[in-house]
């Protein structure tokens, strides 16, 4: 169930600090779960990912038991971080076994637990290493994480999820934007779009799909119902359609609420004034002057919609 989608791919024009023009990317990819926080290491994604404390106990628990997770192989025990050898078909035999039976016994306790009227929050982590995850990530740096993740020594599961990411990057053409136009996930697809758009199942196919009625949203509105469904994979509903007034509201919450990891993923080509204002300023060697760097953590031109919302960076309660 490895998975991996561009949903917006974007890229500025040339300027002097940056000739080749900047690119931005989002993606959505699906890996197991027990590797998640090694995905999460990587401080300049922005990445909004599938929750146990969301979703139902039963629909994690289902969904986990229709498509468990289970190692292809398993490396043998040695010193260190790395195992380059693997065990012999027997003993991977025996440990996929093990492995299996650990399985029905985490489902079971946690099936146990829903029955006692225990949280999710509690109930689904029993089953998590044994699940898979889709995580939303968008970033404008992307070397360092292909560089460790695409490795021999990395754990061989986010190995297969970083090189289908690379790959779908290497396929993929970024949409040229000029300043003042958005990188916008879930909205700023490319067509043709077929009328009426079919449901979903969940999967990561037609992603991209918009709907007559997005087009036809103002500027800002667009903005609010991406935040939406890029909020929405915390509960595993990205593939659910809805319409945009309830995208809209889900925005809204989300802003009162002070849940601003969503916010994170749609940003627009700052003009100078909003970059001297905004961006953090690094010493650029061979032209001997401070030159702006990031906004946030995307590299300038591209500025976040989270960097523009006052007081983003500190919840209070709505006081």
């Amino acid at each position: 169930m490895y998975e991996a989608k561009i949903i917006a791919d974007s890229i500025s024009s040339s300027t002097d600090t940056h000739p080749e023009g900047v690119r931005i990317t989002t993606i959505a990819v699906t890996f197991p779960r027990f590797v998640l926080a090694e995905q999460n290491t990587h401080r300049v994604f922005s990445r909004n990912t599938a929750s146990s404390r969301a979703i139902p106990i039963k629909t994690r628990c289902d969904a986990i038991e229709a498509n468990p997770f289970i190692p292809e192989a398993f490396g043998k025990n040695k010193r260190g971080m790395q195992s380059d050898e693997l065990l012999d078909s027997a003993a991977n035999e025996e440990a996929t076994t093990i492995w299996k039976e650990a399985l029905a016994d985490a489902l079971r306790h946690a099936r146990r637990m829903e029955a006692i009227g225990t949280h999710k929050q509690y109930a689904n982590r029993l089953a998590e290493t044994f699940a898979w995850v889709t995580q939303i990530v968008t970033a404008t740096e992307w070397d360092n994480y292909m560089n460790l993740r695409v490795h021999k020594d990395a754990q061989p599961e986010i190995q297969i999820a970083a090189r289908l990411m690379q790959e779908e990057m290497r396929k993929s053409t970024p949409r040229l934007r000029a300043v003042g136009e958005w990188h916008l996930p879930f909205v700023n697809c490319q067509g043709p779009f077929p009328d009426p758009i079919p449901p979903l199942k969940h999967s990561l196919d037609g992603l991209t799909w918009i709907t007559q009625a997005d087009a036809e949203l103002s500027e800002l509105d667009k903005v609010k119902v991406s935040v939406a469904r890029c909020a929405a994979v915390s509960y595993e509903k990205h593939t659910v359609r809805k319409t945009s007034d309830e995208e809209i509201t889900r925005h809204d919450g989300s802003l009162s609420a002070g849940h601003m990891s969503p916010f994170e993923h749609q940003a627009r080509i700052a003009d100078d004034g909003e970059i001297l204002e905004n961006a953090m300023f690094k010493w650029d060697k061979r032209k001997k002057v401070f030159a702006p760097s990031m906004i946030g953590n995307f590299r300038t031109p591209w500025f976040q919609y989270r960097k523009m919302i006052s007081g983003e960076e500190v919840f209070t309660g709505g006081a």
